[in-house]
C-alpha cells in the first residue's frame, strides 16, 4: 500500500509501467541512434508520438508507436540486470557516439529565459532570444571554477 494512505496503494503501479516505458523508450534511441544526450531526433519525436495525442490514445498504443515494439518490460529487465562493468561499458559507448554527433552549426534558439543560481549567486543567466551557446560556456566556467580547474 502507499505509505501515507492506503487508498491510493494502486497508484504506486502507474510508477512502474512509467518507468518501464522510459526504459523501453531509451533503449530504442539506443538501438537506433547510439545516443541519447543532444541527440536532436529525440525532441520532435517524442512530441509527434507521445505528447501532441495526449489522451486521445491508451497508454499501450502510444508506446508502440514510437519504439515499433509492443510495451513489456523487456528493456526494464536487461537494464537491471546489467553489471556494473556493463552498465559502465554502454555509458562510454553512449557518451562517445554523443560526442562524435554532429552539432549545431548556428545559434540554439531554446524560446527561454533560463537563470541558474546557487542561492542569491547567479551562476549564469540567458534572456528570451539570448546565446545559448554562451549562457553554456558562463555556466560551464562557473562549474569548473568551484572545482577549482579554471
Amino acid at each position: 500500500p502507499h505509505l501515507l494512505a492506503g487508498e491510493a496503494s494502486a497508484y504506486y503501479h502507474g510508477y512502474v509501467l512509467a518507468e518501464m516505458a522510459v526504459h523501453q523508450t531509451r533503449a530504442h534511441f539506443l538501438r537506433r541512434d547510439g545516443y541519447l544526450v543532444d541527440n536532436p531526433k529525440v525532441g520532435p519525436e517524442l512530441a509527434q508520438h507521445y505528447w501532441r495525442e495526449g489522451n486521445l490514445r491508451t497508454f499501450l498504443e502510444f508506446i508502440p508507436q514510437l519504439t515499433g515494439e509492443p510495451f513489456s518490460a523487456k528493456a526494464t529487465v536487461h537494464e537491471v540486470g546489467l553489471t556494473g562493468q556493463a552498465l559502465h561499458d554502454a555509458t562510454e559507448r553512449a557518451l562517445k557516439a554523443a560526442a562524435s554527433a554532429p552539432k549545431p552549426s548556428g545559434p540554439v534558439d531554446l524560446d527561454a529565459s533560463i537563470r541558474v543560481a546557487d542561492g542569491v549567486e547567479v551562476l549564469a543567466e540567458m534572456k528570451k532570444g539570448g546565446d545559448f551557446v554562451k549562457f553554456a560556456s558562463t555556466f560551464r566556467d562557473a562549474i569548473k571554477r568551484r572545482e577549482g580547474k579554471l
